[in-house]
């Protein structure tokens, strides 16, 4: 999965910390275990904004369907158990009066829809899952 980090970071007798995920910190999600409890860190953007906090699409996996860019959704037709051809329009990303519409990758059946109308997203966030039939 991509910005995933797993290792230790620092141990002393006392402490043990085990970074388990993180993304950039324009992604700003850190997950980590200290004293045995896993944790899980929001980082709040430049402007005191609360970062995206939902899934990503993984660039390896052929059924995830990723926002090209950042913006907000501005169309969300993908419905899960809906059937569609490959191109099929899925979603409407806008952002600075630019639209790009977000197509199906292969033919299959939308199994996770992940975002709503009118959501902000980021680069790469998780939009849809289509599952080939």
């Amino acid at each position: 999965m991509p910005g995933c980090a797993s290792g230790e970071l620092a141990t002393t007798p006392a402490l043990l910390l085990r970074l388990l995920f993180t993304h950039s910190l324009a992604r700003a999600s850190l997950r980590y275990v200290i004293g045995g409890r896993e944790q899980h860190v929001k980082v709040k953007d430049a402007q005191g904004d609360d970062a995206f906090d939902g899934e990503y699409a993984d660039a390896d996996d052929a059924n995830h369907v990723g926002a090209p860019m950042p913006g907000v959704v501005e169309g969300f037709s993908a419905k899960a158990g809906q059937v569609v051809e490959e191109g099929d329009e899925l979603a409407v990303v806008c952002a600075m009066k630019m639209e790009i519409k977000v197509k199906a990758p292969h033919a299959g059946k939308v199994s996770r829809t992940l975002v709503q109308l009118g959501d902000k997203v980021v680069e790469g966030a998780l939009l849809v899952v289509v599952e080939p039939l």
